[in-house]
């Protein structure tokens, strides 16, 4: 929500990436704002893997 100005509420699991206004410079955001947490995660997979639920299991993988 940070890197997208969208209030958390306002964003399910399901929802794309894309489709909420994110772009490259967002997705490096989150991947920065990932590794800086412990999770391995890559712009590429942003865009594979759009919604958060997706993501989150590539994450996890």
């Amino acid at each position: 929500s940070k890197v997208l100005n969208i209030e958390p509420s306002q964003i399910g699991l399901d929802d794309e990436f894309n489709e909420l206004g994110g772009n490259s410079l967002g997705a490096m955001k989150i991947v920065g704002m990932a590794r800086e947490e412990g999770i391995r995660v890559e712009v590429a997979d942003i865009f594979c893997h759009t919604s958060i639920a997706h993501l989150l299991q590539t994450a996890a993988a």
